[in-house]
């Protein structure tokens, strides 16, 4: 869920995502059916805990935020500005997903041709 900081004054506004740390790791469980979720990722009283199976290497930053800045000469829109940030944000985490399945399946195939 994403969470929007306005600052009127500033005429900016903020778009903040957390919890997004295991994002690229669900990805990789759901699309290769030999990770059972429960041999990956544990779920405990403190959170969600990397089990394994080279996939440090698909862990993602747990928050990623994005800004929207009204330039002096237009008329500040809060809704406008959301709706750019949350562009960004997207764009952003889009590009962190893809870069952390890539960096899991270099080393899972490095793994593989080792064996």
């Amino acid at each position: 869920m994403i969470k929007y900081y306005v600052n009127e004054e500033k005429r900016t506004v903020a778009a903040v995502v957390e919890g997004t740390m295991f994002d690229a790791i669900d990805t990789i469980v759901k699309r290769f059916p030999c990770f059972d979720e429960d041999d990956v990722v544990k779920t405990t009283e403190e959170g969600r805990v990397y089990l394994g199976h080279c996939l440090d290497k698909a862990l993602m930053e747990d928050k990623y935020s994005a800004k929207s800045k009204c330039h002096p000469e237009d008329v500040f829109d809060v809704e406008e500005g959301k709706r750019i940030a949350a562009e960004r944000l997207n764009a952003k985490l889009e590009c962190a997903h893809k870069r952390a399945v890539e960096r899991w399946r270099r080393q899972y195939i490095k793994l593989i041709q080792s064996v």
